[in-house]
């Protein structure tokens, strides 16, 4: 996976412009870091009628990637199977980690029993 690029939020009608200073972002090892320590994600999916929807999930950075469940009767995984773009975020939004990427149903039952041996999904 490529090194993803740190930026500052777009706000086109900001009082002024951002900095174009990068010395203030954060490197991908810190983010990194704080992935890897969080437990609770925020996930943002989108409904059929185009409204956001955000929760709370237990979930685990492995192999460059998000990893999470849910059940297919749930709204995050109806809004997912109808548009799987996504953002999620870090649990802790003074030292937010936030993502951008598309989600998808991981079938290989052997990946889910190797995850399951590294996290057992339980707060600490």
């Amino acid at each position: 996976m490529p090194e993803p690029k740190a930026s500052r939020p777009h706000w086109p009608d900001a009082l002024q412009n951002p900095s174009n200073d990068p010395s203030g972002l954060k490197p991908w090892p810190w983010a990194l870091e704080h992935l890897e320590k969080s437990h609770n994600y925020w996930i943002a999916t989108t409904r059929p009628d185009g409204r956001p929807h955000l929760m709370i999930v237990w979930g685990i950075w492995w192999r460059e990637a998000f990893w999470f469940s849910t059940g297919p009767r749930t709204r995050k995984a109806k809004n997912i199977a109808a548009d799987p773009h996504v953002v999620i975020g870090t649990e802790k939004a003074d030292e937010a980690v936030i993502l951008e990427g598309t989600a998808e149903e991981i079938k290989d039952r052997a990946a889910w029993k190797q995850l399951a041996q590294i996290c057992d999904h339980s707060p600490t």
